[in-house]
């Protein structure tokens, strides 16, 4: 009996962190992404949409491209994509964020564990797009984020 009850709690403990381990995934396909790099050589994504309150012009929602290599080194974007089929996935295509409340929209993308960023990549040399997926990690939001052009 004592054993029963033994393997039950394991069990039991087993189920809930299990749960709690549960990997999310969120495939977001946008196929005119605003990506830059900064001043060290890290690779950001940004997603940037109309902001609803008034006093402020855009929400910019963050995104980190994993990129680093060495201590002072990064690989460039060209060389971390991966091709993909999109018939494999399940994605969300920007627009449909767009369509979301703002802390509605940043719960969202905080609460998925694993973001990749799928891109099209439209070339005369081929007839069909390619498609390619980038693992990004959600770093936050920013209020009327502006890039300054050279």
């Amino acid at each position: 009996m004592k054993n029963l009850i033994t393997l039950c709690m394991i069990l039991f403990i087993t189920n809930i962190f299990s749960q709690d381990f549960e990997q999310k995934q969120l495939y977001i396909l946008d196929e005119e992404p605003i990506i830059k790099n900064d001043e060290e050589g890290r690779i950001n994504y940004y997603i940037i949409l109309k902001s609803i309150d008034s006093i402020f012009i855009n929400d910019a929602y963050i995104f980190n491209i994993p990129n680093r290599i060495g201590f002072d080194d990064f690989s460039t974007l060209k060389d971390i994509k991966k091709e993909i089929n999109l018939d494999t996935v399940v994605y969300v295509k920007k627009n449909k964020l767009k369509s979301m409340e703002p802390w509605v929209l940043h719960n969202y993308l905080s609460t998925n564990k694993i973001i990749y960023l799928i891109t099209k990549n439209n070339t005369k040399q081929s007839k069909e797009p390619i498609f390619y997926e980038y693992k990004i990690i959600y770093n936050g939001t920013l209020k009327d984020l502006e890039f300054i052009q050279f």
